[in-house]
């Protein structure tokens, strides 16, 4: 039952990011503060799906570095605590009515498309085409940032890699291009991802350090962690100069 309710919520915590894609697409076109609102709710619900997420993925980092000890009970209780809360958040009727009234009064807000737009899929390709250039600056930064801020600058690199992807997956832009893109965009989220796993779960150590409960070697698992951290930045360093 867990497990089906943690693949539930993270399902529910994509949908909140392609939700805050398309929303990012055709803020142009929104009430401010309405889409200001919006998108806040999206991220605050996701935010919440993916505390549970954290500590799954903490859990598979540390049965790899740390096969020769047994995983802290400590996690799975903080787990079960964050998946109640989960729940708990997700069955709020003002969180459904919300979610519910989003469409409606995005409807309200929508003003009607710029007259130097020839069409919806001109404003849609136009919007498609900002989304790149923020990703590749991004990525230029990331290039030349030093230590701690190129992590901070990778991170901002792999969500802008994924509103270009959900928005090109949104609006089946299927051209032999953009499928060529969408192939590039996934190698690098893959390295991009599993670099962001080792980060979140050392930030998550530092924050709760009790997790380890004192069953395994804190400064030994700090260095594996570190270790594996430096691998997945070569790696998605590479592919970004590539």
């Amino acid at each position: 039952m867990a497990a089906g309710a943690a693949e539930d919520l993270h399902q529910f915590r994509v949908t909140m990011r392609r939700l805050r894609a398309l929303w990012w697409t055709y803020r142009p076109l929104l009430d401010r503060r309405q889409y200001a609102r919006h998108r806040a709710l999206f991220k605050g619900l996701g935010d919440i799906a993916g505390q549970v997420r954290n500590y799954d993925v903490l859990s598979s980092l540390l049965a790899c570095v740390a096969h020769d000890a047994p995983l802290p009970e400590n996690i799975a209780r903080e787990r079960a605590l964050a998946l109640a809360h989960a729940k708990t958040t997700m069955a709020r009727r003002e969180v459904m009515r919300d979610l519910a009234n989003t469409s409606a009064q995005a409807v309200q807000s929508l003003r009607p498309l710029p007259k130097c737009a020839q069409s919806e899929d001109a404003f849609v390709s136009l919007r498609i085409a900002v989304a790149r250039k923020n990703m590749k600056r991004e990525a230029k930064s990331a290039g030349h940032a030093p230590g701690r801020s190129r992590l901070e600058q990778l991170h901002e690199l792999r969500k802008r890699g994924k509103t270009v992807r959900y928005l090109l997956e949104l609006f089946e832009h299927g051209n032999a291009a953009d499928k060529r893109h969408l192939k590039q965009l996934g190698r690098l989220q893959e390295s991009l991802g599993k670099l962001n796993d080792v980060v979140a779960s050392e930030a998550l150590l530092r924050s709760r350090p009790g997790l380890l409960g004192g069953r395994m070697d804190a400064a030994k698992l700090r260095k594996r962690l570190r270790s594996l951290r430096k691998r997945h930045l070569r790696a998605a360093m590479a592919l970004i100069r590539a």
